[in-house]
């Protein structure tokens, strides 16, 4: 268990300020979301995903 502590504590110190702030928008939730995913060398951890099923994911971009 200790060591699973250190991990959570060394990921937590990894993490920048942008990652930290809640995000209220659905539409800003998913940008932040694929640039987190993107930039990701190992996991991703999401919590509160809970979107409206109309928010759309980059109108007219590539997703």
């Amino acid at each position: 268990m200790q060591k699973r502590t250190e991990l959570i504590r060394a990921s937590h110190r990894r993490a920048t300020r942008l990652e930290r702030r809640p995000v209220v928008d659905g539409a800003d939730y998913l940008t932040l979301v694929k640039a987190a995913m993107l930039r990701a060398e190992r996991r991703i951890m999401l919590i509160g995903w809970d979107l409206d099923h109309r928010t759309t994911f980059e109108p007219g971009g590539a997703t």
